[in-house]
């Protein structure tokens, strides 16, 4: 399991509540106080001081806070592979789940500590929170299925070039229906869950010290042009900021 965070924190929404979109970001809220709503369609759903909300990427995100009122919440974006599969809210009342709870904890005291110390313990106990968030809702989490084996192919070979007719040709199927049937169960093209894929390892080896030349090579880039276009287009941030936010987390 891979996560990249697009960002997280903790604190009150600001007024109107704008959130930066980018392509198959999920969500984690954690609502400590205030009035805010979840809005689908047809309906709105009230969110809950005391709970826990994971919004999957594939869910339109939308919400509306009362201003007299504003949320605070410890919020999580974030990428995840292999991707979440639902389209659904997902709501924890904390009180229910003593482990979930405790994480929580944990990670809002995370929040407090210094600056070197502090994202290697929201990286840890972020992703036993996802974990234990993961046993809780098994139509999430990815099983055996006849995609394991493109989803073992991309992660182990994400530096070289793979096509949709290559990935097709391990399931000996045909490319077109190949590419349908993936996007009906992931919700992204082969394509693009390789190319998320790749720049999540690139966040990792940036974030990690390593260069931008190298990450590039490394993650089957053509160039340092070439991975610095691909991440400020897909995630909004350069990859100097990237190493920046490894030396200073």
């Amino acid at each position: 399991m891979d996560i990249w965070f697009s960002t997280f924190g903790k604190g009150y929404a600001p007024p109107g509540w704008h959130i930066n979109h980018f392509k198959y970001v999920n969500r984690i809220y954690v609502i400590l106080s205030g009035t805010a709503y979840f809005l689908y369609p047809d309906k709105e759903i009230k969110l809950i001081p005391g709970n826990l909300y994971l919004f999957p990427h594939r869910l339109p995100f939308r919400v509306r806070q009362d201003e007299s009122d504003p949320v605070n919440h410890l919020y999580f974006d974030f990428v995840i592979t292999p991707p979440f599969l639902g389209d659904s809210l997902i709501e924890i009342p904390l009180a229910s789940d003593s482990l979930i709870d405790h994480t929580v904890q944990c990670l809002l005291m995370a929040m407090d500590q210094p600056q070197g110390e502090r994202m290697r313990l929201i990286k840890g106990y972020f992703e036993s929170l996802v974990r234990l968030i993961l046993i809780k809702n098994e139509n999430l989490q990815w099983e055996e299925s006849r995609l394991s084996e493109v989803f073992r192919c991309i992660h182990e070979e994400y530096n070289r070039t793979l096509t949709d007719a290559d990935l097709a040709n391990l399931m000996h199927l045909e490319k077109n229906y190949f590419i349908r049937m993936f996007k009906k169960a992931v919700g992204l093209t082969p394509y693009q869950y390789l190319r998320e894929y790749r720049l999540n390892r690139a966040v990792v080896k940036l974030q990690g010290g390593m260069s931008v030349e190298q990450a590039a090579v490394e993650c089957g880039y053509e160039s340092a042009f070439s991975l610095s276009h691909a991440m400020k287009k897909s995630r909004g941030i350069s990859p100097s900021s990237l190493k920046e936010r490894g030396k200073n987390g």
